[in-house]
């Protein structure tokens, strides 16, 4: 019967260690070899803490054994560390491993690999707040992080600035250039976006040649203008086309909460309204 159990633990499909109550890795499956990469020789009288990431243990030796010990198991999902040092998460369940009294002496930990899951969700995640093109955030993220920043200003008693970008001339780079270098200079357009923002601010690309910056914890107008400024000379540096400059010309609207609006979308009217205004007064200037 014992040579049976044996067997059967050693070809079970998870991965399925031991470990005493001091911590130390007493019995050891194929599935855990497969799976974080030390055979059985190398980790059987090592720590446990070679299979996590050093911040995660202190997690795994308070709730996981707490969990263990007062009601008998613990399941949920862990991060881990391969012998390479390759990370991922396991899906684990951990019960307690008695003597013939009855007495706990150890864990019994059976661990599933769910970092292709993991991955894919965070992937999908990514895609439904951030534009594929340029990695900087879409309407939808830039939405939740307006809604969130509305809600500090009455406790801050700040200011959120809502900027309105549009490129008036990129129409002529997709006909003259294509769209291969309309693409780069989109993508060159919310870098130089991101290094004008400081790091708590917020830019998205709404589509197209829209783009939308959130300016928080702002004094009031004056200093929201300021940040108006610096974008322009950013985006005014000439972009090298085919071996050509060319300068990319914007107009920029503005609205701030809560002197122009009282809610996001409201606001985000505004600085729509604000910026056509200025495409209109760029127009007739010419």
């Amino acid at each position: 019967m014992l040579r049976q159990r044996a067997k059967a633990f050693d070809f079970l499909f998870d991965a399925v260690f031991v470990v005493d109550m001091n911590g130390t890795v007493i019995d050891w499956n194929l599935g855990a070899e497969k799976l974080y990469g030390w055979s059985r020789k190398e980790i059987v009288g090592q720590p446990i803490t070679l299979l996590y990431l050093p911040q995660d243990f202190p997690c795994f030796k308070q709730d996981v054994m707490e969990a263990v010990l007062l009601q008998g198991h613990w399941a949920g999902e862990m991060r881990m560390r391969r012998k390479d040092g390759r990370r991922g998460y396991t899906e684990s369940a951990v019960v307690p491993l008695e003597d013939g009294n009855g007495k706990i002496i150890g864990v019994i930990s059976i661990n599933r690999d769910i970092t292709a899951r993991i991955e894919a969700e965070r992937h999908l995640k990514y895609l439904a707040f951030n534009d594929p093109l340029t990695g900087i955030g879409n309407r939808e993220l830039a939405l939740e992080r307006l809604k969130h920043a509305m809600l500090q200003v009455p406790r801050r008693g700040t200011h959120v600035a809502l900027i309105f970008i549009d490129l008036d001339n990129f129409k002529q780079i997709n006909d003259v250039f294509g769209h291969a270098a309309g693409d780069a200079v989109l993508r060159e357009v919310a870098h130089r976006l991101r290094e004008t923002l400081r790091a708590a601010d917020t830019v998205a690309r709404l589509g197209g040649d829209e783009f939308l910056l959130i300016a928080e914890d702002l004094s009031g107008r004056p200093e929201a203008q300021e940040a108006i400024d610096r974008i322009a000379l950013a985006l005014a540096r000439p972009h090298l086309l085919n071996g050509q400059d060319f300068n990319v010309e914007a107009s920029i609207g503005l609205a701030l909460y809560p002197d122009d609006a009282g809610d996001a979308e409201t606001l985000l009217r505004c600085a729509d309204e604000a910026m056509y205004r200025i495409k209109r007064t760029r127009k007739h200037s010419c």
